[in-house]
């Protein structure tokens, strides 16, 4: 019978087979040259790779420690290797038990780091600013900021702006938000056009009353990230590029922002309890004398 040719392996590649194993370089070389010559002293490990002996002994010392060689008593002291398939198993045994550690402490470290991440580190990072040009730009980075929110969306629009988003599908979004656990907040023009509108809407955030004579949109995700834009055309075109908005993460401008918004918030009627339609500029008109 034709016997298979042996495939033929160097001693660097054998000694790099080694260091996946957890073998330094000299500890590689070590074993190697030991499991070639059987039982051999420290006295001929120094001179086959030109260390002292006080070299020699503590490098195989090590390796006895480590499991990988063995002591035989007498004069002078030698060291036999450990088999190969001993070692080699116990180390992807070791390994594999590393590993698994780490997946189940996985969640844990995450989070526990993430709590260690405060407001101040964040403020050293580099701010960003970003203008985004045309309202499906615009509407598609506020439907991305929705996503992103972890407590609270706080906006401000015209009613007009109310309908557009409302074909972009920004209520049902609202919806599951607040199916989340998180709150929206709304400010907007409470008129007698739209009161039925506000009513639905109210049903799925808190909505209050602020006359906007002109069509600006405000957003504020969390203490995060706001965007600030104006529409040039307040038409029902999804498409126009009159629509222009400033998005910034920068801490110092999102906390600013957010005291204006609670300000405004704090001065607003709710829209649940109006009675008699308002005015878009005015405010609450009065029937009586």
């Amino acid at each position: 019978m034709e016997r298979r040719p042996t495939r033929y392996m160097g001693l660097n590649d054998l000694h790099e087979r080694l260091n996946q194993y957890g073998f330094a370089k000299e500890e590689a070389e070590t074993y190697v040259f030991l499991a070639a010559m059987g039982p051999t002293s420290a006295g001929t490990v120094a001179k086959r790779f030109n260390y002292n002996r006080m070299k020699a002994y503590r490098l195989l010392k090590s390796l006895e420690e480590d499991g990988v060689v063995h002591s035989i008593v007498g004069r002078p002291v030698r060291y036999v290797v450990v088999p190969i398939e001993e070692i080699v198993d116990n180390r992807i045994e070791e390994a594999s038990k590393r590993l698994s550690g780490l997946e189940e402490s996985r969640s844990t470290v995450i989070e526990k780091i993430s709590r260690l991440e405060t407001s101040e580190r964040r403020e050293d990072e580099e701010p960003r600013f970003r203008m985004y040009q045309g309202r499906q730009q615009v509407y598609e980075l506020l439907t991305s900021m929705c996503d992103r929110a972890e407590k609270e969306l706080s906006l401000i629009t015209t009613p007009q702006d109310l309908l557009r988003l409302s074909l972009w599908g920004f209520d049902e979004r609202c919806y599951d938000m607040g199916g989340m656990g998180k709150r929206v907040r709304l400010l907007t023009t409470v008129n007698e056009e739209n009161l039925r509108e506000i009513e639905e809407l109210s049903k799925k955030m808190d909505v209050r009353h602020m006359a906007i004579p002109t069509p600006i949109r405000f957003a504020l995700i969390d203490q995060e990230e706001t965007l600030s834009s104006v529409a040039m055309d307040d038409s029902m075109s999804m498409t126009t590029q009159n629509d222009t908005g400033l998005w910034t993460n920068s801490q110092s401008f999102v906390s600013t922002m957010k005291i204006f918004y609670d300000a405004l918030w704090s001065m607003a009627p709710e829209a649940s309890r109006l009675s008699t339609p308002y005015s878009p500029v005015r405010g609450p008109t009065s029937s009586g004398p």
